[in-house]
């Protein structure tokens, strides 16, 4: 007899969901179900704990076609640490050579080939992608913990 493997959606089972791949990654494919509802839900410390749990076993969850602001996403990057327990000093990572601009702030990274952090003026040919720029954080001395 084979079991099955542990579920880690806790609060979240309540919505459709399915593993992406059998060892990494969970996807909720409905549309209607948006990020920036589970912030203002009555139970979202549960929600946005369970959240940062499921994250932190699957390694990636996708959400389809999200409505949610900058503000929002801020919001949730910091609740997903506070519920999961992260230090309080600890804040929203400002990258070294991130533009502290009015629309985002210096806490948002854009990740682009047209120009920013990735420089598109750069001989690519026989390089490795990370000469050029990196997508997430892992690579700094104390790296966040939802990237």
């Amino acid at each position: 007899m084979v079991n099955s493997p542990p579920s880690f959606l806790a609060s979240l089972a309540q919505f459709d969901s399915f593993d992406t791949t059998p060892i990494i990654g969970t996807t909720f494919p409905n549309k209607s179900l948006q990020l920036s509802q589970l912030l203002n839900a009555p139970n979202s410390d549960e929600l946005i704990k369970d959240l940062a749990t499921l994250i932190s076993h699957r390694g990636v969850v996708f959400f389809s076609d999200q409505d949610i602001t900058i503000a929002q996403q801020k919001e949730l990057g910091t609740r997903l640490g506070e519920l999961s327990g992260k230090p309080e000093t600890s804040k929203l990572h400002i990258h070294p050579i991130s533009e502290d601009t009015p629309e985002l702030g210096a806490e948002i990274s854009v990740i682009s080939s047209e120009g920013g952090i990735a420089n598109p003026d750069v001989e690519l040919l026989h390089t490795r992608a990370s000469a050029g720029w990196h997508s997430d954080i892992t690579f700094e001395n104390v790296p966040s913990d939802y990237a």
